[in-house]
């Protein structure tokens, strides 16, 4: 059987057979990656502007540089911003980490009726996620190395699918507030938090446990799973990126290991059973539109504690050292019971009073002195005045 031209790139892309300069140069798709976009490009319909922009992504203008859409459901740039977010993860954010320090977690929240919501959804989490990391860490200084890195996902169902759902999932989806009324083919939007943790040395059942005790209490609503000990570490946040990433727009996409998660099964499958094109249509507007910024948006980030720095020149009554804490953007945080004025500044506004005072003094004496050389230039043309008299 002949293959097509398509297909024949796809696969020797899949055996590693271009160098990642290669790759980038090419200006197509897999045949999986391309019925999604085009998918996509028929939900929003031809007079859409994001429709003109996705049409323009991977052209080469005069200069040589390829135009990019930026649409996260465009596989175009959803598979660059995931190449990118692939290295930061491994050569950056979990550089010298082990399998035994990372670790997997998904946590659900509640399911909503309108997209409008899931935004104050997100910032209320991540909120929790930092108040809850904070007050740890001022009780166990293990929780200083204790970081997360993940992405929001976003899932759908109809109305009528509930009856239809699994046992674990009709469980997990009533506790978080499943909505009692509704047409059968009202969507239901179900947002989720995929995260890879760095635990820091802390045990995983205590994560979990401080995850349930923050409000997180609803069966299924948590789930941490240790990286798999069998794969090398890089491997397994390169699949997990992945995986969190996908942007899936399919009814009947599951996977059940998330670090062996394959890309390329979008191009194995004959038939696909899309989303509606109203929610396709709705959920790339909400993610252009004014509550979301594209890719940036849907990134969550909580990091490890920033050291501490020794500070001499900001000493107590003791004549001791003092630490000072520096937050990013937020200037410096004094030691408790220094004042908010430093000794330091406090010197500096005596400095800057007396230096106002001496120059005015120095205006003064100029005017006076000013005044003086007049008075002497008065009497001598007078005196001259009398001479010639």
């Amino acid at each position: 059987m002949m293959k097509t031209i398509d297909t024949l790139r796809a696969d020797m892309i899949k055996a590693r057979l271009f160098s990642y300069k290669e790759i980038s140069a090419f200006r197509y798709l897999s045949p999986g990656m391309d019925q999604q976009r085009e998918k996509v490009k028929e939900a929003l319909g031809a007079c859409n502007r994001l429709t003109s922009k996705m049409a323009g992504c991977g052209q080469v203008d005069e200069w040589n540089n390829v135009r990019y859409c930026k649409v996260p459901l465009c596989p175009r740039c959803f598979l660059r911003e995931r190449t990118k977010q692939t290295r930061q993860a491994i050569r950056r954010t979990f550089a010298g980490a082990t399998n035994n320090d990372l670790a997997f977690a998904t946590i659900l929240l509640p399911p909503v009726a309108h997209l409008s919501e899931v935004r104050q959804l997100m910032q209320r989490e991540k909120r929790k996620f930092i108040n809850l990391v904070d007050r740890k860490r001022r009780n166990d200084i293990r929780w200083n190395n204790f970081q997360m890195l993940g992405w929001w996902e976003m899932d759908r169902m109809r109305f009528a699918d509930f009856n239809d759902a699994g046992r674990k999932t009709q469980i997990a989806l009533d506790n978080l507030g499943f909505p009692i009324m509704g047409a059968d083919d009202d969507t239901i939007w179900r947002p989720h938090l995929h995260v890879i943790i760095e635990t820091g040395g802390l045990p995983l059942e205590d994560i979990k446990a401080a995850f349930k005790t923050d409000g997180r209490t609803g069966p299924y609503q948590v789930h941490i799973e240790q990286f798999a000990p069998q794969k090398p570490v890089n491997k397994n946040i390169q699949c997990i990126v992945r995986y969190c990433l996908k942007f899936r727009i399919e009814t009947d996409f599951k996977t059940n290991d998330p670090s062996d998660f394959d890309q390329e099964d979008r191009d194995t499958k004959k038939s696909r059973s899309w989303w509606p094109d109203a929610d396709i249509k709705a959920y790339v507007m909400w993610l252009n539109g004014d509550e979301m910024s594209g890719f940036r948006s849907l990134r969550f980030v909580v990091g490890k504690k920033k050291k501490a720095v020794t500070r001499p020149d900001l000493i107590n009554t003791d004549s001791k050292a003092q630490v000072v804490s520096k937050a990013e953007g937020f200037g410096e945080t004094f030691p408790r019971g220094m004042n908010e004025v430093s000794p330091k500044k406090s010197s500096l506004k005596e400095d800057i009073f007396k230096i106002h005072i001496n120059s005015k003094r120095n205006i003064n004496d100029f005017n006076e002195l000013k005044y003086t050389n007049n008075i002497d230039r008065l009497s001598n043309n007078n005196k001259l005045l009398l001479d010639t008299n």
